[in-house]
């Protein structure tokens, strides 16, 4: 990694400059004149003790005509220029254009952002693997109205667990591994990697991949994987969880029936006969139905009682 360029010194010149014009120019004037960055030039501003509003004894002043400017630029669209331009023309900054906008009604003040509450953190964290756009429709559909932008504001600084979550679309998979998508469609093609059964996640029409999927296509087909992708990836960790969870389940044979699984998993394991929710979770099948096909298959001799395999 290249060292940072170091920071060109402030000179005598350079102080007394935007000593003269910052407070009636603004950053964006000064920056261009004395080739820095406009975070350069508001932080040497700050130490100096000026603003735009008021330098040492001199304060910014509106009139009439500046007044009619700032409303004909608020009359355009949002996103035009128009309020770039007229801060250029009158050499003041756009917060002080704001500023003063909000002052004279000439736009309306922001709406204080509406707090999220504890069911839509359970939606987003339900859906830590899908996209903002699905999890907007998610909580829409919930009776929620929240953009897919403030979906990953609210992901950034929360930082959801990911590591948990069941599917995975073909880009997020290719993500994980660190590769193109167009890697992972070429594993469905060959036949390599199988799509789940129902094929769709979200009625989305989006092809989906379980992690018990993915934790098989790891054990049948290790030398696709690269681990240094994965870590360059930043996925390692859930690397390592997929195969602390999945990785027995994914030596088993794929079975047709679920008596069949229970019974391959637990031969294959014998200790979890004394932990039987243990063998639910791992194959995601509902405890009850579990613990009664495990009594079936030990009375039918499928499987040794657990003093035999003592």
């Amino acid at each position: 990694m290249a060292a940072p360029k170091p920071q060109r010194p402030w000179t005598t010149d350079d102080e007394a400059f935007l000593r003269e014009h910052y407070p009636k120019r603004g950053v964006r004037h000064c920056a261009h004149q004395l080739r820095r960055t406009k975070t350069s030039v508001g932080a040497k501003a700050r130490t100096m003790g000026l603003s735009v509003e008021c330098g040492p004894g001199v304060a910014i002043r509106s009139n009439e005509a500046i007044d009619a400017a700032i409303r004909a630029a608020y009359r355009r669209p949002a996103g035009d220029g128009a309020r770039s331009r007229l801060s250029e023309q009158l050499g003041l900054s756009p917060t002080w254009i704001s500023m003063r906008a909000l002052e004279i009604g000439a736009r309306k003040p922001e709406r204080a952002r509406r707090p999220w509450t504890t069911k839509e953190f359970e939606i987003v964290a339900a859906h830590t693997k899908a996209s903002a756009v699905t999890v907007s429709a998610a909580l829409r559909a919930a009776g929620f109205k929240r953009s897919p932008a403030a979906v990953t504001h609210i992901r950034r600084i929360r930082r959801f667990d990911s590591t948990d979550a069941p599917l995975y679309t073909i880009p997020e998979a290719a993500d994980l591994f660190g590769i193109g998508k167009d890697v992972v469609h070429r594993w469905i093609r060959v036949g390599m990697l199988r799509p789940d059964a129902g094929g769709h996640g979200g009625g989305l029409g989006r092809l989906v991949v379980s992690d018990e999927t993915l934790a098989r296509f790891v054990v049948e087909h290790p030398s696709a994987v690269d681990l240094s992708k994965i870590q360059l990836a930043g996925s390692s960790e859930w690397f390592i969880d997929l195969l602390a969870r999945k990785g027995t389940v994914a030596t088993l044979t794929p079975a047709e029936s679920q008596t069949e699984r229970i019974v391959a998993l637990v031969n294959a394991r014998p200790e979890l006969l004394e932990d039987r929710r243990q063998v639910a979770l791992l194959l995601e099948i509902p405890f009850e139905s579990c613990t009664v096909t495990i009594s079936k298959a030990i009375k039918t001799g499928l499987i040794q009682p657990a003093r035999s395999v003592a």
